[in-house]
């Protein structure tokens, strides 16, 4: 769905919630429009979305200890997938790095193995840890949901849920807190239809 299209349908949704004034609402809706449309992307079912990105083909960093790192995306939102040759399993949620994490992954001795690998976001980097001292360094599958600038080639089964979540936005800065509720309830409801 076109920029256009989907402005006039969050003006729709502003209209709906009991909003008619003949100010220019052009302004609060193109300063959240990118904000709620990366908000209903992450919240959408995967195969919905067209903001996914292969980077299996992303550089490894070795390091001495049988973990490495690879650059993350730009626009980087979350990890959908990740998995080196070797590992049994891919990795679906980075593991949160903390000093105990990294201590117990980098020692040869109590890392996860092959069967529990686990990976860390560090900054722009997804640390991996478990790869085989003698195996190679290879990423098998990498995948990620990156953050868009535009909304033009946005999925039109989202269109709704957005303009709703983009109107909640904009009557918040109106200073409209309960309609912004009825238009965010509209959101989370439409959300929970989408399959």
């Amino acid at each position: 769905m076109i920029r256009n299209n989907i402005i006039r349908k969050i003006r729709e949704r502003i209209d709906e919630v009991g909003v008619n004034e003949t100010i220019s609402l052009n302004f609060p809706i193109e300063a959240f429009i990118t904000e709620a449309a990366n908000q209903t992307l992450m919240n959408a079912p995967l195969h919905i979305v067209n903001n996914i990105i292969d980077f299996s083909s992303a550089t490894t960093n070795i390091l001495d200890n049988g973990s490495g790192y690879v650059e993350l995306p730009d626009k980087f939102m979350r990890l959908i997938a990740f998995q080196m040759e070797g590992w049994q399993y891919e990795v679906k949620e980075p593991t949160i790095l903390t000093p105990q994490i990294l201590k117990k992954q980098t020692n040869r001795v109590t890392r996860a193995g092959d069967y529990s690998p686990i990976v860390a976001l560090d900054n722009q980097k997804l640390l991996y840890f478990n790869v085989d001292k003698l195996r190679e360094h290879k990423i098998v599958k990498a995948i990620a949901q990156v953050a868009v600038d535009e909304v033009d080639n946005f999925p039109i089964e989202l269109a709704d849920a957005l303009s709703w979540l983009a109107a909640s936005k904009t009557l918040q800065v109106m200073n409209e807190k309960s309609l912004s509720d009825q238009a965010l309830s509209q959101y989370m409801y439409v959300m929970s239809t989408i399959k």
